[in-house]
């Protein structure tokens, strides 16, 4: 898995990627590649896990299992990456972040994507999209690259509609659209735009089955503390859960800005074992 790696290097091109396939070139895993044929050189533009999300662990996913491929030499720029020193710091401030990190992010991208053939880029709705997709999309086709626009956000209709003048024109850029969802593909088509979904997935072999005897009512909520993943709505019907069963436990793994707001909920409804 890709961790923390911004900061690594990446051979001769790229800024993180192959952290995880290099573990498979060690362990011997990693099949050499055809001969006389150099690999696709792709570079995946996404969160890193300082900001753990779907996006970050997609990505993370995505680079490990193409890096198992030798067809395929695959690099990492963050849309988050650290900055050295005094501006690191700065980073934990609210705004201040965007204005530190902007500058580093168009380097890299400047530094990067010129060495690739097809540039991966992972996108969010609303202020995330113009701030760090139009970038990365615009520097793909400066240095005519071919661009895959992985587009991963909830508030697609509100961003297609409100957004219009500065969304439309950046996804018509892109070479493929991926969704994650055939709502996703309808909302696109709405608007005139033409996406694919290829849905998300679970590594199975990441969970191993375990007989619960007694079966008991144990929940797990495992979305980030934002407003469009509705947790709130999670602790109220958790509250009509153990109402009937006192001995239930609901389990919330994540953070973000509603994490007052849902700490004082679990209060306000008295819900034990949370």
């Amino acid at each position: 898995m890709m961790s923390r790696t911004e900061d690594r290097a990446v051979e001769n091109w790229g800024d993180a990627g192959r952290h995880a396939g290099a573990r498979g070139v060690a362990g011997g895993t990693r099949a050499a590649s055809p001969v006389g044929r150099a690999p696709l050189r792709v570079l995946v533009v996404a969160p890193s896990h300082d900001l753990l999300g779907g996006q970050s662990i997609h990505a993370a996913q995505l680079v490990s299992e193409l890096n198992k491929d030798p067809s395929f030499e695959v690099g990492f720029v963050p849309i988050n990456p650290r900055a050295p020193g005094v501006l690191g710091r700065l980073q934990r401030v609210k705004y201040a972040r965007t204005l530190v990190r902007f500058p580093l992010y168009i380097w890299k991208l400047l530094t990067n994507v010129p060495r690739c053939d097809v540039l991966h880029v992972s996108s969010a709705a609303l202020s995330s999209f113009l701030v760090t997709t139009t970038p990365a999309v615009l520097v793909g086709k400066l240095f005519r690259r071919k661009v895959v626009l992985n587009y991963h956000a909830g508030q697609a209709e509100e961003h297609l509609r409100d957004w219009r003048r500065t969304a439309l024109p950046v996804i018509r850029m892109a070479d493929a659209t991926v969704v994650s969802s055939g709502w996703l593909v309808d909302v696109f088509a709405r608007h005139g735009l033409r996406a694919r979904a290829i849905f998300n997935h679970v590594e199975l072999d990441e969970f191993k089955f375990r007989e619960r005897r007694p079966l008991r009512p144990v929940f797990l909520s495992n979305r980030n503390f934002d407003p469009i993943y509705n947790v709130p709505c999670v602790l109220r019907a958790f509250a009509l859960v153990q109402k009937r069963f006192p001995e239930a436990r609901l389990l919330v793994a994540g953070d973000g800005p509603q994490r007052a707001e849902i700490e004082g909920l679990v209060r306000e409804l008295n819900l034990r074992h949370v």
